[in-house]
């Protein structure tokens, strides 16, 4: 589903923009950093000062509710032959306990050094796993086009 190009540039850039939407389909979208491992991306709940209980996030209370998600990742660019995004639907999940959310730690604070910085891994938050479902990406140079299927939960 993921292209190697499409990896190449997760990886390359350094925020997203998360999306979930309550029951009522309401839209929430927050600007998030990210890490892969595999085909799967991982959003943290990090240390970062947030308003009441980490928890208790919209972000969170609309995964509960509705486990459907989408990461939209861009590039911008003066020049604009450089515009680029890649927009990831997914299923969610919110790890609390676990390996797979170990991992999601590890990747987070080996691509973010302010998240080793922080502790993240040792504060006892959540992490949003995302199976990604489709793939859409549009260049201005003019690769633009959407996949759909199932990916492998990593191990």
């Amino acid at each position: 589903m993921l292209t190697p190009d499409d990896v190449d540039f997760l990886d390359r850039q350094r925020v997203g923009h998360l999306a979930t939407v309550n029951a009522e389909g309401q839209p929430h979208v927050v600007p998030v950093c990210y890490a892969r491992v595999g085909a799967w991306l991982y959003v943290p709940v990090d240390a970062k000062p947030k308003r009441g209980n980490p928890r208790s996030l919209k972000r969170l209370r609309n995964l509960r509710e509705r486990p459907d998600a989408m990461l939209l990742v861009d590039h911008y660019a003066e020049d604009w032959q450089r515009l680029r995004w890649l927009q990831v639907r997914a299923r969610a999940s919110i790890l609390e306990s676990g390996a797979e959310r170990v991992a999601a730690f590890d990747a987070l604070e080996r691509r973010y050094p302010q998240y080793q910085d922080m502790g993240l891994a040792g504060l006892e938050l959540p992490v949003i796993a995302l199976e990604p479902t489709s793939v859409r990406r549009w260049t201005a140079a003019g690769t633009a086009g959407d996949v759909q299927g199932a990916t492998r939960r990593p191990e």
